[in-house]
């Protein structure tokens, strides 16, 4: 009796459990487009091999046609270039193209510059290994390029960890001592406007593979610079777009960025991130003129920082 009973508990527990898990396994209605925008997928992978499948079959099951999908190894030491020419084998998709570096780059900038010279498509995303999406993604984000000015459209997140249970539906209380309201509706913004009222402070945008991009030439100039930073590389990429093109925002949160619960910080990985931040902001200063409440957010955000690297880097501040 008591092992019937402690059954019925874990069922109904596992039953719970599971509806707080996302899951991309569902049927789903292909739209049919008329002349789509040819959307090239960058898929960077170093050592994510129990991900890729999911990866894979979230792009290929999105509602939006797909013009191409990269794949691009940085030298993994699991196996997953086994994973992915098993999956390719059995897909037998031409739209699926794979590139294997032959030394790994250590910095995530190089595998994005790389996906932007090899992408044939007019648009680029770039879906990170482990992370996932609703099938609906694209269908949404896409929406923002019918401005032409736009460069750069991205949507809400939901936060996952590495079993796919969901941690938070949003991705807006990381930044809401910026504003609470910015990110509750779908908007377009002018870059420069939100570089003064979002970037300027911090990375705005927690996760690429919320992002798709205008295959734009300047990508590839942009990226150069991204590459000498080795944790922020994103927010100086982000940053340095939207100084020549605007940004569109869905409020859905259609993304599925995965958090690792094995990410350690140290002292060193602190000191990198401070300095990187300071750079940013100091560039943000000097690009435009900032409202004193961004000043002040700028200075809240290393507020707790060790006051010996502050005074270390004190020709950032």
């Amino acid at each position: 009796m008591i092992r019937k009973v402690k059954r019925l508990v874990k069922h109904i527990l596992n039953s719970i459990i599971s509806k707080f898990k996302v899951n991309i396994y569902k049927n789903t209605k292909k739209l049919d487009i008329k002349n789509p925008k040819k959307v090239s997928v960058i898929i960077p992978n170093y050592n994510y091999s129990k991900y890729l499948n999911e990866r894979i079959d979230s792009v290929l099951f999105q509602t939006y046609p797909i013009y191409e999908i990269i794949i691009l190894d940085d030298c993994s030491t699991d196996d997953s270039v086994k994973t992915i020419k098993d999956k390719m084998a059995l897909l037998k998709d031409n739209r699926i193209r794979f590139i294997k570096n032959k030394t790994n780059s250590g910095v995530i900038s190089y595998q994005w510059q790389k996906g932007f010279k090899e992408a044939k498509g007019d648009y680029v995303w770039i879906a990170e290994a482990d992370d996932s999406c609703n099938a609906r993604f694209l269908e949404n984000v896409i929406k923002g390029f019918d401005n032409k000015k736009v460069l750069m459209s991205y949507c809400d997140s939901k936060r996952i960890d590495e079993t796919n249970h969901i941690l938070s539906n949003t991705c807006t209380d990381w930044y809401g001592i910026i504003s609470r309201t910015h990110w509750s509706k779908d908007y377009i913004s002018k870059g420069s406007e939100e570089i003064k009222s979002a970037l300027s402070i911090t990375s705005t945008i927690p996760n690429v593979s919320a992002v798709v991009f205008k295959n734009d030439p300047i990508m590839i100039k942009l990226l150069d610079k991204s590459k000498q930073f080795i944790m922020s590389g994103d927010w100086c990429f982000y940053f340095n777009l939207l100084q020549h093109g605007d940004i569109a925002y869905c409020a859905k949160s259609l993304n599925y960025f995965r958090r690792h619960s094995d990410s350690t910080s140290t002292a060193s990985k602190d000191e990198i991130k401070l300095k990187e931040r300071l750079i940013i902001q100091k560039e943000a200063r000097e690009y435009t003129k900032l409202s004193q409440f961004a000043l002040d957010m700028q200075k809240y955000t290393y507020a707790n920082a060790d006051k010996k690297l502050l005074k270390k880097y004190k020709d950032l501040l």
